[in-house]
């Protein structure tokens, strides 16, 4: 016995459609009134629910479209956030969405792999190309007056702060800890040994700057 298939038409053998692709387009007709509209970029027509559409505003017909067209749209004055300073309490609320995205299953993997791609398709990693190099001096020239914002005494201040308050040492105290190890190499066994040897004082793993 054939039949045909309910979306398209074509003869199938005792099925209602004849692939997945017409069953999925099938059930999106049946489950929900499906309108057509124009995309804001673009202009070309797309498909989708009337409750996407109507309801939650949607303009666009793809991701590329939106993203394309937000970066036109909110560049300079058209972004909301332009010339605006954010507040103690904002910054404090931003900080910890941050960490605890951080502290999510998976997703520094997911930016590591984002990172590893961007390095294989353009040959260096992101962020350090001259380009991008000579937009953060700019920047910093503009906003601190010096080339880089470390060189700015506030700014390394508070840096150093936040630090103590976090960990207890300064920045300098934490980088310097760890370049040494715990575990003692050979050639540190047997050097120990000729001083004990020869009763000559030292002091394991010294620092100096």
């Amino acid at each position: 016995m054939e039949n045909k298939c309910a979306q398209c038409g074509t003869i199938t053998k005792n099925k209602k459609y004849c692939s997945v692709e017409c069953q999925h387009q099938g059930a999106k007709i049946l489950i929900s009134k499906r309108i057509k509209s124009n995309c804001l970029k673009c202009g070309g027509e797309f498909e989708d629910t009337e409750y996407r559409i109507n309801v939650l505003g949607k303009k666009y017909c793809s991701r590329v479209c939106k993203d394309t067209h937000q970066k036109e749209k909110y560049l300079g004055v058209g972004n909301p956030t332009f010339g605006r300073e954010a507040s103690d309490e904002e910054r404090e609320i931003r900080s910890e969405m941050f960490k605890s995205m951080w502290k999510k299953d998976g997703h520094k993997e997911k930016v590591q792999a984002g990172q590893n791609k961007f390095k294989e398709e353009n040959g260096y990693w992101p962020g350090t190309d001259e380009a991008s190099k000579a937009k953060r001096k700019e920047t910093c020239l503009e906003k601190y007056g010096v080339d880089h914002n470390w060189k700015d005494k506030l700014i390394r201040e508070k840096c150093e702060a936040t630090t103590f308050k976090l960990y207890g040492k300064t920045s300098l105290e934490i980088a310097s800890s760890k370049l040494f190890k715990t575990a003692e190499t050979s050639i540190e066994k047997t050097i120990k040994e000729i001083l004990i040897k020869n009763k000559i004082k030292f002091k394991k793993n010294f620092m100096f700057i």
